[in-house]
Parts: structure tokens; sequence; C-alpha cells
């Protein structure tokens, strides 16, 4: 039987880039321990495969300083999963990241042990400093051209950089992610915005130059994002590079703040099960932090530390690559019934 394209026989229009081995991030954080597999590690990343399983680490360690047996016992089952699938999909390279929660716990040593047994790979628990490096380099990679601070909310801590032309500043960290904030307001988003608003005033937002526009990254405020599309009727559903006026969202941050729970609210359906109780506290820390910076405007990013952490291991001419015209080249090569066609129209079109 003759054989007309596969991976041996011809590298265009086959499903996958030629020369190319998938790429992976294992994201271990306080809320949930993800997996994304992409196309291949480029200036544009194709996600392949984005799964996450709620299991919830930083719950407790406020008052613990440990992570809990039942949550690392369910990060371990859900690592052994993705573990395989890596494997199924012959990813080239997983990194693996872990982040507040696991930086945090006393009893951390012996569940990265448990984790790096299972990928065989070894765990790199991110300092404060450095998530917010990441998750910086998260946003020039999604926004080239983003100048101003950069917020990614977790489940365990907050972190902030300033990013001027390209490159990001000041990286720093506090305890008021979503899950830490939950516990230690007793289940208050009203307290819990009590708690940011002190806080801010020791971070770079204070002083600030007022004007400035706020990058939000995380799915607590992704949820928010999307929240606020169903209420105003916006025409897209997709959150990156979704930008709303600060005295708009700080009163949509209010009201979602003041109602406690999510279940009746329009578009609530859209929010996961195992995030619709934090999303009242992810609104009481945005609403602190962009009225703390006197930001004008509000931009949420799709990508964070996993992008960004790819991003920064790309060298400069690899950087500096527009990202959408490699992506529409890729998607050319993956899918079209004739890659070379779209040059082939430039040409032509440029004549004219």
């Amino acid at each position: 039987m003759t054989q007309f394209w596969g991976v041996d026989a011809d590298p265009t229009a086959q499903g996958r880039i030629k020369g190319a081995r998938p790429v992976a991030v294992l994201d271990i954080g306080s809320n949930s321990v993800r997996l994304v597999v992409y196309e291949r590690h480029a200036r544009s990343l194709t996600p392949l495969y984005n799964e996450k399983s709620a299991c919830a680490l930083g719950r407790g360690i406020a008052k613990t300083g440990k992570l809990s047996a039942a949550s690392m016992a369910q990060a371990i089952d859900a690592i052994k999963r993705f573990a395989l699938v890596a494997r199924m999909m012959r990813v080239g390279k997983v990194y693996l990241l872990a982040t507040s929660a696991v930086r945090e716990a006393t009893n951390r040593d012996a569940f990265v042990a448990d984790v790096e047994k299972v990928m065989e790979t070894p765990v790199r628990v991110l300092s404060g400093e450095e998530e917010a490096h990441f998750a910086a380099l998260g946003v020039v990679a999604g926004i080239p051209g983003f100048a101003g601070i950069v917020g990614d909310l977790g489940g365990g801590s907050l972190e902030f950089s300033a990013i001027i032309d390209g490159h990001d500043t000041s990286n720093e960290s506090f305890e008021l992610g979503v899950i830490r904030l939950q516990d230690d307001s007793d289940g208050s988003p009203q307290k819990a915005a009590e708690i940011v608003r002190k806080q801010l005033q020791k971070s770079i937002l204070a002083n600030s130059q007022p004007g400035m526009q706020f990058a939000a990254i995380g799915g607590t405020w992704r949820s928010l994002a999307k929240l606020h599309q169903v209420q105003t009727d916006y025409p897209l559903h997709m959150v990156q590079d979704y930008v709303v006026p600060a005295r708009d969202m700080i009163a949509f941050c209010q009201e979602i703040v003041s109602q406690d729970l999510l279940k009746s609210y329009p578009g609530s359906n859209l929010v996961s099960s195992s995030r619709r109780e934090l999303v009242p506290f992810g609104a009481a820390v945005l609403a602190e932090v962009l009225k703390t910076g006197k930001f004008a405007s509000v931009v949420f990013s799709a990508l964070g530390v996993r992008e960004g952490y790819l991003f920064g291991m790309l060298d400069d001419r690899e950087r500096s690559i527009d990202p959408l015209i490699q992506g529409a080249e890729e998607l050319s090569v993956l899918r079209s019934r004739s890659p070379a066609h779209a040059n082939d129209l430039i040409d032509f079109t440029s004549q004219y």
C-alpha cells in the first residue's frame, strides 16, 4: 500500500513540526497541580494538553506550617497520571516547578523527593522573587510591549513585578494568596480585604506612578475576567489581553465581595467548582491592588509562570521573533493542505 504522507515520508502538513518534540511544565501550586504540554519549545507556545488537579496543598499551612497528608497524597496521585501522560505523548523534556505552598512547608523535602521519584526529574522550588520574575516574563511573552506592574495571584502568595522596556524590576512576594486569605480571614472576603489593604502599603504599589496599567495573572483572576465578560456581554470568550478600566473593575470586584458566594451570580457556571468559593477573595485582592496602585486599567494575561519560565530559556534572537507570525506559520504546517501556499500568496500580493 502506497504511503502518501506521514512523519517519515513528508515533513509538511503532517500534524507535527519537523524535528520538534513536545515540552511540558508541571506546575505544583498552592491550589492545584497542573500539567501543560506544548507542541515544542518555541517563541509561540502551542498547548497540546492542559489539565489540573485541585489538591489545595496550601490549605492550613498558615497554621500548621506543613503540607497535609491528604493533600500530598492527592497531589502524588495526580502527578503519577501526569507522568504517564508525558510518556505517552513522548515529551522530550518536563520542567517541574513548585511555588508558595511547597517553599513554605517544613515537610517539603519528603514531598519533593516523592515527586522526583515519580517524574524522574528534579523539582525546582521557586523563591517568591523567582516566581514574580517568571510571571513577569509570561506577560512579556504574551503581551509584547507591555509596560506597568504585573501581579500573579496564587493560592498561597501574591507576587508583583514592574516591567520597563521588556525587563522586570522590583520583584516581591506577599503571603496574600486566596487560600491563605480564606484561612486567615476565617472565611470573610471583607476581612480579607482589610488584611490585603494593610500589606499592600509595604509593596511597590504604594509608591508607583498613578495611571499605569496592571497585568493580572492567575486562575482566580481569570475567573473574575470571565464573569465580567458575561456581565458586560463582551462578544469574545477569550481572557488573554482583556482590558477593563480600573474604576469599572473595582466596582465589579466590590460587588462580588459583597455577594460572598457565586452560586446565583451570572456566569458562575463558567467558574470551576474548586475555584468558586475562592473568587470573592480574589476579587477582594484585585480591588485593593487597583486602588492602592491608582491604576488606569487592568489587563488579564492567560500566560504566567509556566510560559515565562520557558520564555526565559530562549536566546535573544528567539525572543525577538513575532509570536503571531510564528504561530500562524506553525498552524499552516500543522493543518493546511499546502503550507507553502501562504508564502506564495505573500509574494503574489506584495506585487500590487
